[in-house]
């Protein structure tokens, strides 16, 4: 709880939006100058939290972002293991404890850091979740390299299975189909939650406007089967349901477009003002 309490007090000093450098931003759609961009339009708005990890790109998101921000103490990088490129848009799955270390000392070479300040493990089932693991990443939190270790998952059994492990955040979809908060309970209330895929729902309009981000993620849709259906929800909604029904201590969002990162900044600003939180 201990950990969970220093993640929520370093987490209050930053905006509640973070941004996240993957998809089309670490592919060749877009130049590493122009994502360098993006991101200081992201700092210069409030933002402090940035969301990678090493399959998006085969670790050429991890390495846009370690550019943009290098060893910058003042920022929260977050990246992720577990899940390992296999192909242009297949996964492999390590959680092995060797596996998990390895990852980390890759992800920081190509962050260019020293200290990864929230690690998380990527889609594991509940056997993955191991006491050597466990040891394996407390020896890796001793040595300085991870600050806090959080689980992305989209499973509310595994959600569940939480309680008691040394697990302090959990990263999972956010929106009216999917809220952690309410399949959970009060099991972990002390949990931080960041939201992922919080405008889902949103109009797709606004999402989905002709450019390259708009094709990357059409070729991803058609590859995957996924459908394009989308209700016509304002990106305010959506937002103010993930910090109000959900309580999600950061919403995780990711654009190609700077106009975005700023309406998204003043929205978490909006928040912040209003629940009467100070940076």
């Amino acid at each position: 709880m201990g950990k969970t309490i220093d993640l929520r007090a370093r987490l209050s000093h930053h905006l509640p939006i973070a941004y996240g450098v993957s998809g089309p931003l670490a592919s060749p759609l877009f130049t590493r100058g122009e994502v360098k961009r993006l991101i200081a339009t992201a700092r210069d708005q409030g933002i402090g939290v940035f969301d990678t990890g090493p399959t998006y790109g085969a670790g050429e998101a991890e390495k846009r972002l370690g550019q943009a921000v290098g060893n910058d103490a003042s920022i929260i990088v977050m990246t992720k293991a577990g899940t390992l490129v296999a192909g242009p848009i297949k996964r492999d799955r390590d959680f092995s404890p060797a596996a998990i270390v390895k990852s980390v000392e890759s992800s920081l070479i190509r962050l260019k850091r020293d200290r990864i300040d929230v690690l998380w493990l990527h889609g594991p089932v509940r056997r993955e979740l191991t006491d050597d693991l466990f040891s394996a990443i407390q020896a890796m939190q001793d040595a300085g390299k991870i600050g806090s270790v959080g689980l992305a998952t989209r499973e509310y059994n595994v959600m569940r299975a939480l309680a008691g492990s040394p697990i302090e955040a959990l990263m999972a979809p956010v929106n009216e189909k999917n809220d952690p908060r309410r399949e959970i309970g009060d099991t972990q209330p002390d949990i931080s939650l960041f939201g992922i895929e919080v405008l889902a729902l949103t109009d797709a309009k606004r999402r989905n406007s002709v450019g390259r981000s708009y094709l990357w993620k059409t070729a991803t849709r058609i590859i995957r089967g996924e459908s394009n259906t989308h209700a016509a929800r304002t990106v305010e909604d959506a937002i103010s349901y993930a910090f109000g029904q959900s309580k999600c201590d950061i919403v995780v969002t990711t654009t190609t477009k700077s106009a975005r990162i700023v309406e998204n900044a003043a929205l978490g600003k909006r928040f912040q003002k209003a629940s009467g939180t100070a940076i």
